[in-house]
C-alpha cells in the first residue's frame, strides 16, 4: 500500500493542504477503500468557507467517494476485498472517513456495492443528494421511508416537487413516488418528458407567469 495523502484544511476558512497523513485502519463494522474518485459537494465549499460544524482543526473533509475495498474489519459480511463502493460519510464522523484522501474508511451502513458494469462516477455524484433528499423528506417532512424494492401502492396523498430536473428534484419525485405519494413537480416544456419517466403525475410548465402557476398548482 502507498502512503496516503489528504486534502487537510489547517485551520478554519484555510486553504486546503495536501499532506501526508495516517493510513486508518478498519475496525469493527469498518471497510477500507482506495479512494479513486470524489465529488465535491456544497457541504465540503460552507466547510471551508464559512466554518460549518465548527471542526476540530486540522481536519480532513470531504463527503461522497468510491474506490475499491482493500480491507474489511470484524463483523463485515456484505462486502470483501476488491468490491467496487461508493460511500456517503457524514461530515462530521472524523478524519479517517473523510473522502479528501487516498485512502479512507467507511462505515457498512453509509456504503453501496456499485455492480460491475456501472460507471462508478454516477454513484459516487449521486450519493449526497440522495442522502439530503432522505433527510429532508422522510426525517424532516415526515414522509415513511419507501420499500426500495417495490413500489408502495398510493395512498391519497400529493407532494409537490419544486424543480423536477434538478438532481435532488429528480430524485425526490422517484422517491415519493415510490413511497406511494402522487407527484406535482414544475419543468420547462422541453423536459416534460425525462420528467414523465420519473414517474411524476402532473407536471407544469415553471415558464408560465405566477398566476398561472398558482392555478396551475390548486386544480
Amino acid at each position: 500500500m502507498s502512503q496516503n495523502r489528504g486534502a487537510v484544511n489547517s485551520t478554519a476558512r484555510a486553504p486546503l493542504e495536501v499532506r501526508t497523513v495516517e493510513t486508518p485502519t478498519p475496525g469493527p463494522g469498518d471497510i477500507l477503500v482506495k479512494n479513486e474518485l470524489l465529488a465535491v459537494n456544497p457541504v465540503e465549499v460552507n466547510i471551508t468557507k464559512n466554518n460549518l460544524f465548527n471542526l476540530n482543526y486540522p481536519c480532513i473533509i470531504g463527503t461522497s467517494f468510491g474506490g475499491a475495498v482493500i480491507a474489511i474489519g470484524e463483523g463485515v459480511s456484505d462486502f470483501k476485498v476488491g468490491d467496487k463502493v461508493a460511500v456517503y460519510a457524514s461530515p462530521t464522523d472524523g478524519d479517517k472517513y473523510a473522502a479528501f484522501q487516498a485512502y479512507a474508511l467507511a462505515k457498512v451502513d453509509t456504503a453501496c456495492v456499485v455492480p460491475e458494469g456501472v460507471d462508478l462516477a454516477v454513484p459516487v455524484s449521486l450519493v449526497g443528494n440522495l442522502t439530503t433528499v432522505v433527510g429532508m423528506i422522510s426525517a424532516t417532512a415526515g414522509v415513511p421511508k419507501p420499500d426500495i424494492e417495490s413500489e408502495t401502492a398510493y395512498i391519497g396523498k400529493k407532494i409537490l416537487i419544486y424543480g423536477g430536473t434538478s438532481n435532488l428534484g429528480s430524485l425526490a419525485i422517484q422517491y415519493v413516488r415510490r413511497a406511494g405519494y402522487s407527484v406535482v413537480t414544475t419543468t420547462s416544456p422541453k423536459h416534460k418528458a425525462f420528467v414523465e419517466t420519473l414517474g411524476a403525475d402532473k407536471i407544469i410548465d415553471h415558464t408560465q407567469d405566477r398566476e398561472a402557476l398558482v392555478k396551475a398548482f390548486i386544480t
